[in-house]
């Protein structure tokens, strides 16, 4: 029988002896101590920390680059190839674009007013929809998500918004928003600059677009 060299058995990382990373401060979320005070500031239950699994090299696809990276934003699950009938409209509409960008563009105004009322029309009011704020664990459902919304702005005084636009997909009825929030907010009496990124999914109703989905990350 051969004998494992010495050392080796030590080498091999081991779970229970893993611990969080608390280095980045915060919550353990990965949010900067100081940064996005109107999310941070704010106590959110059950907020901690998110375990993230593994992943081995060979899980990891990687995308090919012969079809660009246009093309690989057109299907889930393989990029820039063909994949089981769920392939995404690479070029929609340009006015389909500009309703969907309109619709996003509500939900800041109604971010920027600190006005809930605005919100419950920007939003679909159902089970469906999903809020991440930054640092906080994901909201499911319209209840949950605009008491966190009413909670951010009895906290806030001031916030604006700079909207950089990123990429607009849209799938059928859905239509898919990656932005760069630049943030200015006075909150809780102080005031900071900083950008977050943000993802926005919206549904199309016979009205118009409501938000499903909204998840914001820390920025550079």
């Amino acid at each position: 029988m051969s004998r494992r060299p010495p050392g080796l058995a030590d080498a091999r990382p081991r779970l229970r002896d893993r611990r969080p990373d608390d280095s980045r401060g915060g919550d353990g979320l990965g949010v900067p101590p100081g940064q996005c005070r109107a999310f941070a500031a704010i106590p959110a239950t059950g907020r901690g920390q998110i375990p993230v699994p593994r992943r081995d090299r060979d899980d990891v696809r990687q995308p090919d680059a012969s079809h660009g990276s246009r093309a690989g934003l057109g299907v889930l699950g393989q990029p820039g190839r063909p994949g089981p009938g769920l392939i995404v409209n690479i070029q929609p509409e340009p006015e389909i674009v500009e309703e969907i960008k309109a619709a996003n563009q509500r939900f800041y105004d109604a971010f920027s007013d600190l006005d809930i009322d605005v919100m419950d029309r920007v939003w679909e009011n159902s089970n469906r929809a999903m809020c991440v704020h930054p640092g906080w664990p994901p909201l499911i459902g319209w209840e949950d998500i605009r008491q966190s919304w009413g909670r951010i702005f009895q906290n806030t005084a001031l916030m604006q918004f700079q909207v950089r636009y990123l990429n607009v997909v849209v799938q059928g009825e859905f239509g898919c928003v990656t932005c760069v929030e630049g943030i200015t907010s006075v909150v809780q009496g102080q005031a900071t600059n900083f950008s977050t990124y943000a993802t926005n999914v919206f549904a199309r109703y016979e009205d118009g677009w409501r938000m499903v989905a909204h998840h914001a990350s820390q920025g550079g």
